[in-house]
């Protein structure tokens, strides 16, 4: 028993030693002939005790890393034990010619660097790895192909003008599986958009049936001249289907790592053409306008809103111009921001610019409103085009309430009066006077206490979602007490944000559709005529505050109600009826 006890001390000991020895570190490559197309492994052999784990981070500038394994062994030889680690790093060239492995550091240790030569394209022997040599028959029309797998790129137009959609479409081919990861196309001085919602479809290509993936971006060069659009990558797994013997082998499948490349594509960029300003080229532009009040029906001061909408086939949003016309001095203005949309189609896509103006006409009268022109190249053609809204003459009608100021004011004659009456006419007016004042001031102070015990009433039927909100509602109140338009316009904008924070309700239309009310809609449609017409001081809030209160109460019975609902039981749920067996009828 000591006997076997001391040879297990001993062999430790040995094995002790052993592992404190100076780790020997080698490097190299599963195979000679290394392509880029093609993934290998970067093998780390790793003798002794190394003083620290490898940092594989240097190989990234050079390669991608698909893969990491590691691996250990004991040798005992002689009564020595040695100890191999073994690393194996997968990997794809990042570039082709000479590519030096740099040292990799394990702790203190070190490994050596040994420089590796990638060659173009793939091995012959490589049925599967996604790649034919570039430079062989195999290739054509500039499109990188192989048996299993390849890629095509191709636009619908190489000699663009500046700023002109150019339609790009991505095609993956496969005949067997794959899961890798697509790299978007760029370019110098060129703007990319993907489309989304690719297609997928089957097609035949040298008697090899293919499931295609179909990708599409469009492309907006910002530079004449030569654009080279580089090839897009594909990286991934590929299943690589082995030889089968005639017997059933559960491992004929194996994964491979693959890095696939489109062909390039060169763009020649034409110039803009010198007289036009701002530069569209566009498939298709139109402009459409639209009134609050359809006809439009126009009085002084009272507002209507024109909505002139920009839609552009083939260009983006951001292309596209201002459409403001300048008016004469007769009307007052109040643009809103300007609305930008794209939407995209499947071959290409519409950019539309919105504009909305309230008009406040000031004078009654006859007026034109100006035409408004968006001279454009059609893309198609080849010629250039006008799309025009006409010029529109407008008949203004003179206010409903307008006041003559013309009548000739009447001169009233005094009354002689006696000397001797005038001091008891004073000392009565002065009584007068003061109880006047008197009953003033109790009648504001009566309806103050009024108003504040209105406020903190809890029997309100507004329910509040938050501190905010009824704080926000309380400063609202209060400026339609006063009858101030331009306050209250901005008290309800404040409301809306504190009520429905997440909904970003900047004007009274976003407000008037959430509240969907018809009262409310009439009394801002008041608020709004008061705001930019001339009879803003004679506004009165009343009548939105009792619209507000009105929507307000109503909105507290149907969430009453929707409560009452979520929790009142489910008394109809259906049970599951049960099979009962008949007796059958004997047969006589």
């Amino acid at each position: 028993m000591v006997r076997y006890t001391v040879k297990y001390l001993l062999g430790f000991i040995l094995l002790l030693a052993t592992l404190a020895q100076a780790a020997e570190i080698n490097v190299s490559a599963d195979r000679d002939e290394l392509y880029a197309s093609e993934a290998f492994q970067l093998i780390f052999e790793v003798k002794g005790a190394a003083s620290g784990k490898p940092d594989f981070s240097p190989l990234k500038k050079y390669f991608d890393i698909l893969a990491t394994g590691q691996s250990s062994s004991f040798q005992w030889i002689n009564g020595e034990t040695t100890q191999t680690k073994t690393y194996n790093l997968t990997v794809l060239a990042g570039r082709t010619g000479s590519i030096t492995v740099p040292a990799i550091t394990f702790g203190n240790d070190k490994s050596p660097s040994i420089t590796l030569n990638i060659q173009a394209g793939a091995s012959k022997a490589a049925p599967n790895a996604g790649f034919v040599d570039p430079n062989s028959n195999a290739q054509s029309n500039n499109v990188t192909t192989a048996s299993n797998v390849f890629l095509e790129a191709s636009v619908d137009n190489k000699n663009p003008y500046v700023q002109q959609q150019v339609l790009y479409t991505l095609r993956v081919f496969r005949a067997t599986t794959i899961n890798g990861q697509l790299t978007n196309p760029i370019a110098n001085d060129t703007l990319v958009q993907y489309l989304g919602n690719d297609k997928e479809y089957e097609q035949l290509r040298n008697n090899t049936r293919y499931l295609v993936t179909e990708r599409r971006f469009v492309l907006f060069p910002q530079s004449t001249g030569t654009i080279e659009i580089p090839p897009v990558t594909l990286t991934g797994q590929m299943v690589a289907v082995r030889q089968r013997s005639a017997y059933f082998d559960p491992f004929g499948q194996s994964t491979q790592a693959i890095r696939l490349s489109s062909n390039a594509i060169k763009l020649n960029v034409l110039a803009a053409l010198a007289n036009q300003n701002p530069w569209l080229p566009a498939e298709k532009i139109s402009l459409d306008e639209h009134w609050s009040i359809d006809p439009p029906i126009f009085k002084v001061g009272e507002p209507i809103t024109r909505t002139i909408t920009l839609n552009a086939r083939g260009l983006m949003a951001a292309q596209l111009p201002s459409l403001t016309s300048v008016l004469s001095d007769d009307f007052k203005t109040y643009p809103d921001q300007a609305k930008l949309n794209n939407k995209n189609r499947d071959n290409g896509v519409t950019g539309t610019r919105t504009e909305s103006l309230a008009l406040v006409p000031l004078t009654a009268g006859e007026f034109t409103l100006p035409a408004i022109s968006v001279t454009w190249w059609n893309s198609s053609s080849k010629q250039t085009e006008t799309s025009t809204i006409p010029a529109r003459t407008i008949v203004v009608a003179a206010a409903a309430n307008a006041i003559n100021n013309d009548a000739t004011p009447i001169a009233a004659t005094p009354t002689p009066v006696k000397n001797t009456d005038q001091r008891w006419k004073i000392a009565s007016i002065a009584f007068a006077v003061l109880w006047l004042v008197t009953i003033i001031g109790f009648y504001r102070f009566y309806w103050a206490r009024r108003s504040t015990a209105q406020q903190n009433d809890t029997s309100s039927p507004y329910v509040f979602k938050s501190g905010n909100d009824r704080d926000a509602w309380r400063r609202l109140q209060q400026a339609c007490t006063r009858h101030d338009a331009e306050q209250t316009y901005h008290r309800l904008l404040q409301w809306a944000a504190a009520r429905w924070p997440h909904e970003n309700i900047t004007n009274l239309e976003q407000l008037q559709t959430q509240l969907q009310d018809p009262a409310v809609h009439s009394a801002f449609d008041e608020l709004q005529a008061a705001r930019f017409g001339a009879q803003q001081a004679s506004w009165q809030g009343k009548t939105l505050w009792q619209a507000l209160e009105e929507w307000a109460k109503n909105t507290a019975v149907e969430e009453k109600l929707n409560k009452t609902k979520e929790t009142e039981p489910h008394l109809y749920k259906l049970a599951k009826p049960r099979q009962s067996k008949q007796k059958q009828p004997k047969e006589k």
